[in-house]
């Protein structure tokens, strides 16, 4: 990927999409090991990186909103969209936290003891893929309040 030929809008735009291609193989791989192992950690987790898939498409959207020109009607273009963008991503965070504190809750009466390997394994899988997607997005951090 060479950004320097790209046009900077084109650069983030891509790197935004494979950002999302890693939090998708990363939240795939948690929830079927969450469900083998019987992990709720592996399953909060692939929750959790489906909210960065869902907070990615949202930037990725209020990103190409944001850069549209003022209209009339625009009269300071779209530059909210990103704000409104991080609000709805804060959200779905809390909205995901309940569901997971309720299960937490559920699970006191039935200990489960999940399978260490699989939860090593995927979770080195998802720390490797968070980190080739942080580096991705690293370079265009100062222009996008969402990233």
């Amino acid at each position: 990927m060479d950004d320097q030929k790209d046009n900077p809008l084109q650069a983030i735009s891509r790197r935004l999409t494979g950002a999302i291609f890693l939090n998708d193989l990363i939240t795939i791989a948690e929830i079927i090991g969450g469900i083998v192992s019987g992990s709720l950690a592996l399953i909060s987790d692939a929750l959790h990186n489906f909210s960065d898939v869902v907070a990615l498409v949202i930037s990725r959207i209020a990103f190409q909103l944001a850069r549209q020109p003022r209209t009339p009607r625009y009269t300071f273009g779209r530059k909210h969209a990103e704000i409104l963008a991080v609000t709805l991503n804060a959200a779905f965070l809390v909205v995901l936290c309940v569901f997971l504190v309720k299960e937490a809750i559920t699970r006191l009466d039935r200990a489960v003891l999940p399978s260490g390997t699989i939860m090593v394994v995927i979770g080195a899988i998802g720390l490797l893929a968070n980190a080739a997607g942080t580096l991705l997005l690293r370079p265009h951090l100062h222009r996008n309040h969402n990233l």
